[in-house]
């Protein structure tokens, strides 16, 4: 499964997820600050969570008596996403720095040559 960025908004009810590995919806709107059950159907259609409830671990609704975990890919997101900006950085800022490195090192390189 491809890595998917998720809002903000998405990414905090996530972090509540990441702490607590298993809540319920009403301990979910104790937790924040907005309504996050609409942010849980977001999750788990990105498989980030799942429902806690015997044979309904499947099922893409969000139930508002129930209680839903975190699954291993909502586990290794914020790894994943560390690792999304860090391949950014380096392919968008340092990759150019030591090209032009080495560009003025040649530079330097042929005219002292000369």
């Amino acid at each position: 499964m491809p890595f998917t960025r998720l809002d903000s908004k998405s990414e905090k009810v996530l972090k509540l997820f990441f702490k607590h590995e298993l809540l319920s919806v009403s301990q979910l709107a104790v937790l924040c600050s907005f309504d996050a059950s609409n942010y849980l159907s977001i999750l788990i259609g990105n498989r980030y969570i799942e429902n806690a409830d015997i044979g309904k671990s499947n099922d893409p609704r969000v139930y508002m008596d129930g209680a839903y975990r975190i699954t291993m890919n909502g586990k290794i997101y914020f790894d994943l996403k560390k690792q999304f900006f860090i391949e950014a950085v380096s392919k968008s800022i340092i990759a150019p720095i030591i090209v032009a490195f080495i560009t003025t090192l040649i530079t330097l390189l042929v005219k002292g040559l000369w």
